[in-house]
């Protein structure tokens, strides 16, 4: 048995190994960069909505119409992320007041977020 044609062959596996480990690695980072990106775009969609529930609550409680100064005014909850709901009123009692509010994080971002919820409240 003659060794001497055969030593080019470790080579080539290694080769072949090295490729499909990397192949492998690339996969993996791929997926948890993809699932990382997920889960922070649904944590943003879900605290969203929560600020957008806020001015709801918000605006209901004070019993606020669109003659009360609110109308299309910001509340920054956090001024560090840009977290805040925006209301937009419509109507004057004794008609029914529309309420809008709509809840954004990470506002100017990349990763902003908005979440609307619209309510007809009518007068006590």
């Amino acid at each position: 048995m003659n060794l001497a044609n055969e030593k080019g062959n470790v080579i080539a596996y290694t080769v072949i190994a090295i490729a499909a480990v990397s192949a492998l690695v690339v996969g993996m980072f791929y997926m948890n960069t993809s699932s990382t990106l997920g889960e922070i775009g649904a944590r943003n969609e879900n605290r969203a909505y929560s600020l957008a529930l806020a001015g709801k609550y918000y605006a209901v409680i004070n019993n606020l119409s669109d003659n009360t100064g609110t109308n299309g005014q910001d509340f920054v909850l956090d001024s560090i992320t840009g977290d805040k709901f925006h209301l937009l009123i419509t109507g004057t009692c004794p008609q029914p007041v529309a309420i809008e509010s709509i809840g954004i994080v990470n506002f100017n971002t990349p990763y902003e977020a908005r979440r609307k919820i619209s309510i007809a409240q009518s007068c006590p």
